[in-house]
């Protein structure tokens, strides 16, 4: 009889610790698992905050090169319109834009002249050589001309930059400096 109860007391003893070393165990799993949460949001918070950084280094890069490239132009520009076509490429590949034009003000004829263009299509080349003042989303008086973003919704009439595909229009009135 004192045999089994020894050995049923012992049974007793390695159950609660086998018990007590499992639940020891598991604490320190969970707090493992939550340092390990921990370290795998800063990682990621580091990786992005490294990732744009590098974005932005890189975009920086790009438009120094670009102001390089039409520093140098300018220095080698024999004419108006080669050095207009010069910025309207710098423009739009800085800009990203499917297209780039650089229009003339003719204030007093109320029109605006194609100077140069970029990658626009030839149709809308011919179409917009010459422009009346408020005869197009881009095409504003002088005095009311301002940098906007214009979103093409016409809901009568096409534009001819919807014709073309053209979601969104960038206006920045360029003054020469005198």
């Amino acid at each position: 009889q004192e045999g089994a109860r020894i050995e049923k007391a012992v049974s007793q003893l390695w159950a609660e610790a086998a018990a007590q070393r499992n639940a020891f165990y598991e604490r320190s799993a969970r707090s493992l698992q939550r340092v390990a949460t921990k370290l795998q949001a800063f990682t990621r918070g580091l990786e992005d905050r490294v990732r744009e950084k590098t974005d932005s280094l890189h975009a920086e890069r790009e438009r120094l090169a670009a102001l390089y490239e039409a520093s140098a132009s300018v220095a080698h520009s024999d004419s108006l319109q080669t050095l207009a076509q010069v910025f309207v490429r710098q423009v739009r590949r800085v800009a990203k834009a499917d297209a780039a034009m650089l229009r003339w003000a003719d204030a007093e004829r109320q029109r605006y002249a194609l100077l140069a263009s970029d990658c626009l299509p030839q149709e809308m080349l011919e179409q917009e050589r010459c422009l009346d003042v408020g005869n197009c989303h881009c095409g504003q008086a002088e005095a009311l001309a301002g940098t906007r973003i214009i979103p093409i919704l016409s809901k009568v009439k096409a534009t001819t930059c919807e014709r073309h595909g053209f979601a969104h229009v960038a206006s920045v009135p360029v003054r020469l400096h005198e």
